[in-house]
């Protein structure tokens, strides 16, 4: 969150984003920018705005009435803020955990449960982070998102090495799908497996 927000209490950060939310928007607006839905967050799983929870919090449970809860109060104040200067606004929220279908499904819901607009949920797809991730999971994510509640869904963050990462935050990236090979030919193999299924 920003330094200047980082001694207010949940409510006062609340209003805080509902004013900044309303000023970006109309701000957007007023330059003739239209956006089809306005994305609130960026890979939210687990928090946003300072709002977070630590690796020992990560389960269902203490997400659902904890984390989520309070995500979902500052979620709905950038929503309100938004809605004052585009009254048709939709809304894209978008979560990192793709590959976990369970999660993904309790996430948007707990989310439509407190009360958040939900038109379009985004996930990305990075199978070299995680040595556990499958096409059919994702797949599985996308068809029971799409028919368990009825959300259109959207690759937000899709990446597959052509090359081994050697350093950087993203040095550990490293995973091989079996099949794919991290060079250009594998890439693309993969980039065309994906959209084929």
């Amino acid at each position: 969150m920003p330094e200047i927000w980082a001694e207010l209490s949940l409510s006062e950060q609340a209003e805080a984003i509902e004013t900044y939310s309303y000023e970006t928007a109309k701000h957007l607006l007023d330059a003739g920018i239209r956006p089809i839905y306005y994305e609130i967050g960026n890979e939210i799983d687990y928090g946003i705005s300072g709002v977070f929870a630590d690796l020992e919090d990560r389960g269902l449970e203490s997400l659902r009435s904890e984390i989520w809860l309070d995500s979902a109060t500052l979620i709905l104040a950038a929503q309100v803020g938004i809605r004052k200067a585009d009254p048709n606004a939709r809304f894209m929220l978008h979560i990192a955990q793709g590959n976990r279908p369970h999660f993904a499904l309790a996430f948007f819901q707990t989310m439509r449960n407190y009360g958040v607009q939900v038109d379009l949920a985004g996930l990305s797809v990075y199978p070299a982070a995680s040595g556990v991730f499958s096409i059919e999971n994702i797949c599985n994510t996308f068809d029971r998102i799409q028919t368990e509640m009825g959300l259109p869904v959207l690759v937000s963050e899709f990446a597959y090495p052509a090359e081994i990462p050697q350093e950087g935050l993203f040095a550990s990236w490293r995973n091989v799908v079996p099949g794919f090979p991290l060079n250009s030919q594998g890439q693309a193999d993969y980039i065309s497996l994906f959209l084929q299924n």
